[in-house]
């Protein structure tokens, strides 16, 4: 599949295409950031519920929860080295609004590669190989060569185990 088919999805939705002043959310990986405005707001101000304009960092895990994020300790630990960096235990919305847009749209970003990744593998094998791309390749009409695939196999599958996982696609697709 090629970077416009991937991108799909993408295109068919209605986004802002303002963004809103003063608050950086123009993504350097997106521009759908601004989507996210509302909801990050509306995350922050029931956290911040005495609208001091700043929130603990112990709130952190509650805020990505509350956005659909994980909450795992590395996720929480990088959320915290990007919102925190000097570490003094608060954050400001503009702080937060910022790390959040950026997780929402690389989480945005992963469901929808994820999906491209289920076209190739429909079966949920988790194990798109060589010949299963050709035969995608053709019921797409993709004009792909065996050298083409090849290429893409060799590129993808690092450790050639003969086949690429939904890893390895993320970590390629994201490289791309």
């Amino acid at each position: 599949l090629n970077q416009t088919e991937l991108n799909m999805s993408a295109k068919g939705k209605q986004t802002r295409k303002r963004k809103p002043k003063g608050l950086g959310l123009t993504s350097k990986k997106n521009k759908t950031a601004p989507n996210f405005r509302k909801k990050i707001s509306d995350v922050f101000e029931f956290i911040d519920q005495e609208g001091s304009g700043a929130i603990e960092t112990s709130q952190i895990q509650v805020a990505l929860d509350a956005l659909g994020l994980s909450s795992m300790k590395e996720d929480l630990e990088s959320v915290l080295s990007q919102a925190d960096p000097e570490n003094k235990g608060a954050i400001t919305f503009k702080d937060f609004m910022k790390v959040m847009a950026d997780k929402l749209v690389e989480k945005e970003e992963d469901d929808e590669l994820s999906a491209a990744y289920r076209l190739l593998d429909p079966k949920g094998s988790g194990q798109v190989t060589g010949p299963l791309i050709k035969q995608t390749a053709q019921e797409k009409g993709l004009p792909l060569t065996d050298v083409d695939i090849s290429e893409m196999m060799e590129v993808a599958d690092t450790d050639g185990k003969g086949f690429v996982t939904l890893n390895d696609f993320l970590r390629i697709m994201k490289s791309a």
